[in-house]
């Protein structure tokens, strides 16, 4: 099993950090080799050719080389994975964003490499505000563009930090471990050797 994190705070510290300690953990815990990318410098997309560049006809960006090719080639051959997203300004920040529209354009389609690969999806918003609701649009487009599949999603701050940890743990574990979406923990368990994560009853 391939689990891959990616992260796009290019400050991971504090809190942030705290969390994607806890998902390498939890899925390092599973057996999966775990690989960490950070989208610092990958940049806007070009909008090339008037948008009918490389990205649809070739599934490729142009101009990949800034580190996007990688990242790209990355979720490909990846089994599962997480998108860390810190919240800015009332979106993702720029370069989640920019990774989000440029992935979208050249993996369009909900047939293609990425259909059904599970993403978990953390979220750090700045504020308690609708902001978290905008970059959750965003995530679902992305995912309905191109066949991803939604596993969860946490939204993280500091008064719920504590627990949305252990969360963030339990779910890049089980998912280690093959834990598909719509999938019951308890039949999955029956037919694996898929740990019982249930508080009370390990």
């Amino acid at each position: 099993m391939q689990y891959l994190i990616i992260s796009g705070d290019p400050k991971p510290e504090g809190m942030y950090d705290s969390v994607m300690q806890e998902i390498i953990r939890g899925a390092s815990d599973s057996g999966a080799v775990v690989q960490t990318i950070d989208l610092e410098g990958i940049e806007s997309c070009k909008i090339c050719k008037g948008g009918e560049g490389d990205c649809r006809n070739a599934h490729r960006c142009a101009f990949g080389t800034d580190g996007f090719d990688a990242v790209q080639q990355a979720v490909r051959q990846t089994d599962a994975w997480c998108l860390l997203i810190p919240i800015v300004s009332g979106q993702p920040g720029e370069a989640v964003l920019s990774f989000l529209e440029r992935m979208q354009r050249c993996e369009s389609g909900q047939f293609g490499e990425l259909r059904n690969k599970p993403v978990l999806v953390v979220l750090f918003p700045q504020s308690p505000d609708n902001s978290l609701l905008t970059c959750l649009e965003h995530v679902d487009r992305f995912c309905r563009h191109t066949g991803i599949t939604l596993f969860d999603y946490f939204s993280v701050n500091t008064w719920n930090l504590d627990y949305i940890k252990v969360s963030a743990y339990s779910a890049s574990k089980v998912m280690g471990f093959g834990r598909k979406t719509g999938t019951s923990g308890t039949r999955k368990r029956q037919r694996s050797n898929e740990p019982n994560l249930e508080v009370g009853r390990q």
